[in-house]
C-alpha cells in the first residue's frame, strides 16, 4: 500500500512539471532555437512583423545642421555670390584707373614727358580797314596784341592796344563800373565810343591802323565818379599813341 502511494505521488509530480515546462514554453511566444515559427491556420508560417536591424532607414545625424547639408549658394544666397563677383571686378579695375590718373598728369608710360605740341596761330578773319568797327576778339586779332600807352585814375586803367597781325587799334577799360565810357579814334571822322553796362572791364572796336602811319586818342569817362578815390563825377582820363610807339623789330625779338 505504501509503495502504491508512492508511486502515485510520483506520477503526480512528473505530470505537474511537465504541464509547467509546456506553459511556460507557450507564455514566450518565440520558438525556441531549432523550432520553426508557428504556422497559420493554412499551414504556412507565420510572418515576422519585426524588420531587420539591418534594412532600417538610417536616422538623421542630429550633430549636422540642416543648412550643412545645403548647396553653397543656398546657404548663402545669391546675393552673396553677386557680391563677390562686383567686388572682383572693382579690383581688377582700380589698377587701370590708377594707371590712367597717373598718366593723365602729362607723362607718358614711360615716364617721360609727351612732346609739346607746336602751336598753331589763329589766322584772323580781317585786315586793315576791312577790320572797321569789328570786335577784336571774335575777329581773331588778339593774338600778338601788345599795349603801346596806358594811365591809370583811381582803379581805372585805360589803354591803347595794337594788332600787328590785323593792323589796327583799339580801346580797354579795366576797374571801371556801369554807365562809365570809353573810346578810341584815329581822325576826327574814324571813332568808337562804348558804355560799360555790367561788369568793370569793356573794351571799344577796332580802327584801321596802318604800321608804318597812325595816330590814335583814347578817352574814358567816370560818369558817376568815385569819391572813395577822388574822382569826380565825368572825370575824363586821355591818352595818345602813335606809329613811333610800336615796338622795332629788335626790342620785338628780345621781348620773345
Amino acid at each position: 500500500m505504501r509503495e502504491s502511494s508512492s508511486h502515485e505521488n510520483d506520477d503526480e509530480r512528473g505530470d505537474a512539471e511537465r504541464r509547467t515546462g509546456s506553459s511556460a514554453q507557450g507564455g514566450s511566444g518565440a520558438p525556441s532555437p531549432g523550432e520553426s515559427a508557428p504556422a497559420n491556420r493554412d499551414g504556412a508560417p507565420e510572418p515576422d512583423d519585426r524588420a531587420p536591424e539591418d534594412s532600417r532607414p538610417p536616422e538623421p545625424d542630429d550633430r549636422v545642421p540642416a543648412s550643412g547639408r545645403r548647396s553653397w549658394i543656398r546657404r548663402h544666397g545669391p546675393e552673396t555670390l553677386i557680391g563677390a563677383m562686383i567686388v572682383a571686378v572693382v579690383a581688377a579695375l582700380v589698377p587701370v584707373a590708377l594707371t590712367a590718373l597717373i598718366q593723365d598728369d602729362g607723362s607718358s608710360a614711360s615716364g617721360k614727358p609727351p612732346p609739346a605740341k607746336p602751336s598753331v596761330a589763329a589766322t584772323p578773319d580781317c585786315k586793315g580797314e576791312t577790320c572797321h568797327g569789328l570786335d577784336p576778339e571774335k575777329a581773331g586779332c588778339t593774338q600778338g596784341t601788345i599795349t603801346l600807352r596806358d594811365d591809370w585814375a583811381g582803379l581805372m586803367r585805360l589803354e591803347i592796344r595794337y594788332n600787328p597781325a590785323c593792323e589796327t587799334v583799339w580801346a580797354k577799360l579795366t576797374g571801371a563800373g556801369p554807365g562809365d565810357t570809353v573810346s578810341i579814334s584815329t581822325s576826327p571822322g574814324k571813332q568808337h565810343t562804348t558804355e560799360v553796362d555790367w561788369g568793370k572791364t569793356k573794351y571799344t572796336p577796332m580802327l584801321h591802323a596802318p604800321r608804318k602811319n597812325f595816330s590814335a586818342q583814347a578817352t574814358a569817362v567816370a560818369v558817376k565818379g568815385y569819391p572813395d578815390h577822388e574822382i569826380p563825377k565825368g572825370y575824363e582820363l586821355r591818352i595818345g599813341a602813335n606809329a613811333t610807339h610800336l615796338p622795332t623789330p629788335t626790342a620785338t625779338a628780345r621781348q620773345s
